[in-house]
């Protein structure tokens, strides 16, 4: 359960949807249709950009007669999609790509890739490969002192390694959703992790497997 990633996005979304209309500039956010923006079009703006879509597509909530707080759950895809995008550029790239590929429907699979990397990193991990054996616990959770990403895109993961910390496969696989959820310190937090939440039930977001691979 994600029940943290929210605090990732809040300063973003915060931003997003308080920018007034005049603070909007003429760059290529604005310069057709929000709703002809395609993921390949957000994937390529800067933050300033993505921040401004957001806004656009808050600001279409009030006429829009479709779905999720009148914005329709392709377009609510869109701007998750664009805040997922806004996370990776200020660093959180693990946390970032969970949400944008959960705003596209797709599961996430790496073998020694971009979660693996930082993973390997963490004593937690180290210490879990170092004392392997057949009892090894089956579960690991990072915590913000192993790392702040993994902390918010993974926290609490299932492990389970094939062959033998000498020449086998360490495979860590999670679940990333959202819950509703009354225990965060910030009540706008907790509204942006509880509007994920209702994102997720309309189609906005979906439940998505993630499993990377490390080779040991």
């Amino acid at each position: 359960m994600k029940k943290f990633i929210a605090i990732v996005f809040s300063f973003a979304l915060l931003i997003s949807m308080t920018i007034p209309a005049y603070g909007i500039t003429n760059t290529k956010a604005m310069q057709q249709s929000i709703n002809t923006i395609s993921i390949l079009d957000l994937g390529g703006m800067n933050v300033t950009e993505l921040n401004e879509f957001i806004h656009e597509v808050a600001s279409q909530s009030s006429t829009s007669s479709t779905s999720t707080y009148g914005v329709s759950s392709s377009l609510l895809s869109k701007a998750w999609y664009a805040a997922g995008r806004i996370a990776y550029l200020k660093g959180y790239t693990c946390a970032g790509t969970l949400v944008m590929y959960s705003a596209q429907g797709k599961n996430y699979t790496e073998t020694n890739g971009l979660f693996a990397n930082k993973i390997a990193k963490t004593s937690k991990y180290k210490t879990w490969k170092s004392n392997y054996s057949s009892s090894s616990p089956t579960s690991l959770s990072f915590e913000s002192s192993d790392n702040a990403d993994l902390y918010y895109s993974l926290h609490a993961v299932n492990i389970g390694m094939s062959g033998n910390s000498q020449g086998g496969t360490i495979v860590i696989s999670d679940t990333f959703d959202f819950d509703a959820e009354d225990q965060f310190s910030s009540p706008f937090v907790k509204f942006v992790n509880d509007f994920a939440w209702l994102s997720q039930r309309t189609g906005a977001l979906t439940v998505i497997s993630v499993r990377i691979s490390i080779t040991a």
